[in-house]
């Protein structure tokens, strides 16, 4: 037998064996207290408008109940992001981040384009459903 011995016990002898003191018994105790799990998701998509200009949205969601909406619509070099944050208690943030525009430019930015969607995707926004609903 490759490294292990057998020994034979006879009833008798089993129950000496079990009721020796000098024997310890430990129970399993796990090296931490509590257990712990992080996850998060993210999705993130793009949609090119005819006019040439680009949209992302990206999500970031955790399991503590943190979310974080960015969604930026670029035209050439210039950029207008909106970044909702909302915390585990439902407190919401929100910025805005403008790249090589001005505020004057933000506005004719928003007047001309579709409205900026900052709320999150759910399953009944699928294409299909905006074609055939």
């Amino acid at each position: 037998m490759m490294g292990f011995s057998c020994h034979r016990v006879k009833s008798g002898n089993l129950d000496a064996i079990l009721r020796d003191e000098t024997t310890e018994v430990t129970p399993y105790q796990p090296s931490s207290s509590s257990n712990f799990f992080y996850g998060k998701s993210q999705t993130m998509s793009t949609i090119t408008h005819p006019d040439g200009s680009v949209e992302t949205k990206q999500c970031i969601r955790d399991n503590a109940g943190n979310e974080e909406i960015t969604t930026c619509r670029i035209f050439g070099e210039k950029q207008y992001c909106v970044i909702k944050k909302r915390d585990k208690s439902g407190r919401e943030e929100v910025t805005e981040k403008l790249v090589n525009m001005d505020e004057k430019e933000k506005q004719l930015l928003l007047e001309g384009a579709p409205q900026l969607d900052i709320s999150p995707s759910h399953p009944s926004d699928t294409i299909f459903d905006k074609f055939f609903n």
